[in-house]
């Protein structure tokens, strides 16, 4: 079969995300491109059930500014694929609980 994203209408659900992502990391259109060219997926991610979560979760729990999240997310753009409930939350509990760096969270 076709990937699921095949299906998604552009300007319905694509081009909105995509706005949105771009505005909240503040991102060129080159890097935008250069993100989506990297990770395809996240053409398929909801931006406000998924990857907007997500950004203010990593931002605060790790203490990033806007640009940090910018430049990990520019840097390991599968990063935004990552399960919120599943990786990130138990990866911060873990350090803070051990005295470890958050910084191990993203590795």
């Amino acid at each position: 079969g076709q990937p699921a994203v095949l299906s998604y209408s552009f300007e319905a659900k694509i081009e909105p995300a995509l706005a949105k992502l771009q505005a909240r990391l503040e991102l060129s259109a080159s890097s935008l491109r250069r993100l989506v060219l990297l990770y395809p997926a996240v053409l398929g991610y909801s931006y406000d059930a998924n990857l907007a979560p997500k950004l203010q979760y990593l931002q605060e729990a790790l203490e990033l500014s806007p640009n940090e999240l910018r430049a990990k997310v520019l840097m390991m753009p599968a990063l935004l694929g990552y399960s919120l409930e599943r990786r990130y939350r138990p990866r911060v509990a873990l350090c803070r609980a051990h005295d470890k760096p958050l910084s191990a969270v993203l590795s």
